[in-house]
């Protein structure tokens, strides 16, 4: 009977040490949910950034080349009217 008690007491040991395991591993389970719910956030957060850094990028590429075109017909008249004999500051 007592051999019978000990391992019966050994048991219910075993089953508390079980059950404060799987309260942890909960716990911990828990965290990572809401550590993964964060970093989703965070990665739709970022995606929507890029989406619009990428557009911002875009029309600072279409501005950049619209003013080199400005440019170089500028050019072009300066350099047709020096051909015509106007002076101006960059032939002076």
């Amino acid at each position: 009977m007592k051999s019978l008690n000990e391992n019966v007491m050994s048991k219910g040991e075993g089953v508390g040490d079980t059950r404060g395991r799987l309260d942890q591993v909960s716990g911990d389970l828990n965290t990572a949910r809401g550590e993964k719910e964060t970093a989703e956030a965070q990665v739709a957060r970022l995606i929507g950034q890029k989406a619009a850094l990428e557009k911002d990028l875009g029309e600072v590429r279409k501005e950049y080349s619209d003013t080199k075109q400005r440019l170089l017909d500028m050019q072009l008249v300066m350099e047709e009217l020096e051909r015509q004999g106007v002076r101006s500051a960059r032939s002076s």
